[in-house]
């Protein structure tokens, strides 16, 4: 990451801070669709501000709309039937050493999620959160294959 990337973030962080009262979205903000257009990658509008971007051989990436943030996340797996305290550390551990993305557990299916502030949507920011969240889904080993579509509960 840049240090121009970097310093623009805090500010947008910031300056985000003024908007805790917004209302939940009720919808895709003007400029996501067009940001991801401009991304290259090829996405599906699955409505209420739900997108999905396919990925060959990983799973994909979804993109949620939301007041004060826009949500990169990939399904990485089930979690193991048989996990054990090392495994569920190693995965927690992970947050540590990563910059606006984290591991969570949702049941028994093991996110990546990525919050990028509203105001930092832009075609190549999205590129890159997009680029980070496939990374990381096809670089954990140890969950089971992922399903195919997000829970609705989340």
């Amino acid at each position: 990451m840049s240090k121009a990337y970097a310093v623009g973030l805090v500010a947008a962080l910031l300056a985000g801070a003024a908007l805790a009262g917004d209302a939940p979205s009720t919808g895709p903000g003007p400029g996501l669709t067009d940001a991801l257009r401009a991304s290259e990658w090829q996405f599906r509008d699955r409505g209420e501000g739900l997108y999905e971007v396919p990925l060959k051989g990983l799973p994909s990436v979804w993109i949620e709309d939301g007041s004060r943030y826009v949500m990169v996340s990939a399904l990485i797996g089930k979690l193991p039937k048989q996990y054990s305290d090392r495994f569920l550390l190693a995965l927690l551990s992970r947050n540590h050493r990563l910059y606006q993305g984290r591991y969570s557990l949702d049941r028994d299916v093991i996110w990546f999620e990525l919050a990028l502030p509203r105001a930092m949507v832009t075609p190549e920011a999205l590129k890159t959160a997009i680029g980070v969240v496939a990374q990381e889904s096809g670089g954990f080993a140890g969950a089971e294959p992922a399903p195919s579509e997000p829970s609705k509960q989340r």
